[in-house]
């Protein structure tokens, strides 16, 4: 079995609840922890060498009487002279503590001192109360407000108002508070000796209702004094122990915890699943305009591997042609952002709709408002993700590559091949400039009956578009195998963006549920 924490862990948990619940869960559903936390406080400093009980109960039970009966002395006025102001009356038993600030932080202004009593009495502040069912407002108001703060509740009632809504509407408030609460039945002068029991096993069974549990039935009869003594006794039990502060406080946390436990729920949160994580990386890849680079990427490899292999006397003109890379503001000479075309109304509606999803898919178990929660944290870096995702495919580097040693080969060959054609053709104009001129014609080397400038010229431009041609395969190979590579850089980067605004905002709340609920239990344990 586990052993009951003490009332100071109790409020330490439900402080950092408290704490951790800023901003998540609804000021409402905080409001009762942070005043049991103001409460406490203030209760616990005035310490603990009094025990304050009050009298609560309706119109007509004789609680005032039964005030007077228990003080020995008429101290609350009854009947028709009772006070309509709803101000509340104390006794003070005993002259060992001045309960005076205690009564000022309860806002108790009328006071009556007994003096010497008993010493299980001594230090018992009694309090009555206005009626619960009061006509006057103020009076309903200043009985809610000052049974909130004592540590003992009487609850006094009659053979005939014992069984009224009314009265268990009050005590189902009160459900948990069994070792802190009595119940008085009056007025049982009224009743039949064997009736007696009969109204009090009736109305345990109902308390049991209730949810007080355990709870002393004492019957009373104010007028002639029976049972008067034994409801003494047992506030002087309670007075001994100076214990019912602290069991007061503790069945407070109990029952704001267990309000809280129905916002913090039960349900087990679900990790992120590979099909989610696939999704989402789709889209935003998609947002992030992978796809558009992958082909920029292709295409500026395969523009470059033509200037770098092509035909020589033909290659200047691709140099017009744009690189889609720069166009992009990608490539090695590139900073700052990139000049991608922002998300359209589709792929942005994608993006939102797989964030969502995958927030649904961690949060499908838990109950409100956890899902609303983790959409929140999520959404409100949806912002950046654009921002992020355009830093991610410009680190990722999609123009980055050696030029491959073939290249360098084959534009060699080029050269000997342009430079051959050339030569040929210069030579040709030479041959032509002395036949024009009328001048004897040098001799020309022949190989098998085929002039050397003629063969120089039409072999170096044979062979300059055919390298150019069987180079264009070959790059293709080469662009997609560098178009593969860099998307798969790009949408790694988009993994660390998921990672960084999706997956660890979502880790994060869900961590906080969890804490929460631990802070909870400890706040509401019953041991």
């Amino acid at each position: 079995m586990s052993r009951r924490p003490d009332l100071p862990a109790r409020l330490d948990a439900l402080r950092h609840t408290v704490e951790l619940g800023q901003g998540r869960i609804h000021d409402d559903d905080l409001e009762g922890a942070q005043q049991l936390l103001a409460k406490a406080d203030a209760r616990l400093l005035h310490g603990t060498e009094h025990t304050v009980a009050a009298l609560a109960g309706a119109t007509g039970s004789g609680k005032s009487t039964l005030f007077n009966a228990l003080c020995g002395a008429e101290v609350s006025d009854t009947g028709v002279r009772r006070p309509t102001t709803g101000e509340v009356h104390a006794c003070v038993f005993g002259t060992e503590a001045d309960p005076g600030r205690l009564l000022d932080w309860m806002e108790i202004n009328h006071r009556h001192l007994l003096g010497a009593v008993p010493e299980p009495l001594e230090g018992l502040v009694l309090l009555d109360l206005p009626d619960h069912d009061s006509v006057r407002t103020e009076n309903r108001m200043e009985m809610e407000r000052v049974s909130q703060l004592v540590d003992l509740l009487v609850w006094v009632t009659d053979p005939e108002k014992y069984a009224d809504a009314a009265l268990h509407d009050y005590l189902r408030r009160y459900a948990g508070h069994s070792e802190t609460t009595l119940v008085a039945i009056n007025k049982i002068d009224r009743l039949a000796p064997d009736d007696v029991g009969r109204c009090r096993d009736d109305l345990r069974r109902l308390l049991e209702t209730d949810g007080l549990t355990d709870v002393g039935v004492a019957p009373v009869s104010a007028t002639t004094g029976e049972g008067v003594d034994v409801l003494r006794e047992r506030l002087g039990r309670a007075v001994e122990r100076r214990e019912a502060a602290v069991a007061r406080l503790t069945a407070d946390c109990q029952t704001v915890a267990a309000q809280l436990e129905t916002v913090t729920g039960s349900g087990k949160p679900a990790t992120l699943g590979r099909r989610d994580r696939a999704r989402l990386s789709d889209a935003l890849g998609d947002a992030a305009g992978v796809g558009i680079v992958a082909d920029a990427v292709d295409g500026a490899y395969r523009r470059e591997a033509a200037l770098a292999t092509g035909w020589p006397m033909t290659r200047w003109v691709r140099r017009f042609r744009p690189d889609p890379l720069r166009r992009l503001h990608l490539g090695e000479q590139s900073s700052g952002r990139t000049s991608l075309p922002r998300p359209a109304g589709v792929q942005t509606a994608a993006v939102t709709a797989a964030l969502r999803d995958a927030c649904d898919a961690t949060t499908e178990n838990l109950e409100h408002p956890w899902p609303h929660i983790a959409r929140t944290a999520v959404g409100d870096h949806e912002a950046q993700l654009r921002d992020e995702l355009d830093l991610a495919v410009r680190e990722a580097d999609p123009g980055a590559w050696r030029d491959p040693l073939w290249w360098k080969l084959v534009g060699s060959l080029q050269l000997v091949a342009a430079a051959a054609a050339v030569i040929g053709l210069l030579w040709l104009l030479a041959l032509f400039g002395f036949t024009y001129l009328r001048l004897p014609e040098p001799p020309t080397p022949e190989v098998s009956g085929f002039p050397v400038p003629t063969l120089a010229l039409i072999g170096g431009v044979a062979v300059g578009l055919l390298l150019a041609l069987l180079a264009r395969p070959i790059a293709a190979v080469g662009a997609k195998r560098r178009s593969r590579a860099a998307r798969q850089r790009m949408l790694s980067g988009v993994e660390t963006v998921i990672e960084a605004r999706v997956v660890t905002p979502l880790e994060h709340e869900l961590a906080t549920l969890e804490e929460l609920r631990k802070h909870v239990a400890v706040a509401g344990h019953h041991g």
